[in-house]
């Protein structure tokens, strides 16, 4: 006799919204810019989209500069903290790139290399 297959499960989704108010700051987790674009230089972001061989399109405004380094990321400064205490120190490439526009309420559809 075959093993009863589990019955399909709706897949639930959670947004940012749903989760631990002090964790994310509240409901309002989108901010309006990357509050760290200033300590990336143009020359900088420059260098490293090429470096990475990153395209950015975008239309509207242009995109924001990258996130070089996990501490400055843009998120609420619990996550930050914890995703520090995992001992990750520096953003993918393609993490670099999207989270300042994610967190400005951009759409984003990234593809990236893997290793």
């Amino acid at each position: 006799m075959a093993a009863a297959m589990p019955a399909e499960t709706k897949k639930q989704q959670v947004s940012l919204k749903d989760c631990d108010a002090e964790l994310f700051g509240g409901p309002a987790v989108v901010r309006p810019k990357y509050a760290h674009a200033e300590e990336v230089s143009e020359e900088e972001a420059s260098a490293f989209v090429a470096k990475h061989e990153i395209a950015i399109t975008t239309t509207g405004d242009a995109a924001a500069r990258p996130c070089l380094a996990l501490a400055r990321a843009p998120f609420p400064p619990p996550l930050v903290k914890l995703l520090l205490a995992q001992r990750f120190r520096d953003p993918a490439p393609v993490q670099a790139a999207t989270w300042p526009l994610v967190m400005m309420g951009r759409d984003v559809l990234a593809v990236a290399k893997t290793g």
